[in-house]
């Protein structure tokens, strides 16, 4: 199982998600980067804890505005990492503009999906390797600009998701995000039990414990903030885990 970091940015600085209650987010104060800094909390990731991947998410771009791809650029050119970009998808163009600034995936959340199709169409302009689609999931319902998207149940999408080819899934509660209230475990076993694809897991991850329990159930990857802020996760306790790359 991975253990992926996460930043969230919004206008060039990370800042600390909670509960995807956006208006509320303030920048990022942490051991692992001065001044809201994401490049240096991207290189302390990488130096500190030896990880290989990271995972982006664009505030201002899921937003509807335009997306920070210098900053994608850089942070891939300096930090050698596999980016996992959500730019707040909404066309081809969308992915095709975050894989050419250094993305090595486009996440293509379901917050801003209009329609299944471009997903297919990603896939197939993109390749399956290069997309990877995340369930965003607010009390248990799946969040959309689409009607038959969010009336779909998480584990409905995620078995049209397979069917479509893509590789990856990620399932991102963001009303668990940052409160350190767990993992929802019963909407996790619900769509594990339907597919086969590679599932990853965002949202309220507290601990080792947490982490544990999780590469029991058979989880690919696992997404994580605020625990490595507050030092709950540290590169020994991962480490004892065989939780590092």
């Amino acid at each position: 199982m991975q253990v992926i970091p996460v930043l969230d940015v919004k206008k060039g600085k990370a800042v600390q998600a909670v509960a995807g209650r956006r208006e509320r987010y303030r920048p990022l104060r942490s051991w692992l980067c001065s001044d809201s800094d994401p490049l240096q909390a991207a290189l302390n990731f990488k130096n500190v804890f030896g990880f290989r991947e990271l995972y982006i998410a664009d505030l201002e771009a899921i937003a509807g505005k335009k997306p920070d791809l210098p900053l994608i650029g850089e942070l891939a050119r300096c930090t050698g990492l596999k980016l996992l970009v959500d730019v707040g998808v909404r066309k081809v163009a969308d992915a095709l503009a975050a894989v050419n600034s250094g993305a090595s995936e486009a996440v293509i959340g379901t917050e801003t999906l209009p329609e299944i199709k471009l997903v297919e169409n990603c896939v197939n302009r993109l390749g399956a390797e290069k997309v990877t689609v995340s369930l965003d999931i607010v009390g248990g319902k799946i969040l959309s600009p689409s009607p038959s998207i969010r009336s779909s149940s998480p584990s409905n999408l995620a078995e049209a998701l397979e069917a479509l080819g893509v590789p990856r899934i990620i399932l991102l509660d963001l009303s668990k995000v940052g409160t350190g209230k767990g993992v929802n475990l019963e909407l996790l076993r619900g769509v594990l039990a339907r597919v086969s694809v590679k599932i990853l897991v965002g949202g309220g991850v507290r601990n080792i414990s947490d982490l544990k329990l999780l590469r029991g159930l058979g989880v690919e990857g696992v997404l994580v903030a605020s625990a490595f802020h507050s030092h709950e996760l540290t590169r020994e306790v991962l480490e004892a885990e065989g939780l590092l790359p």
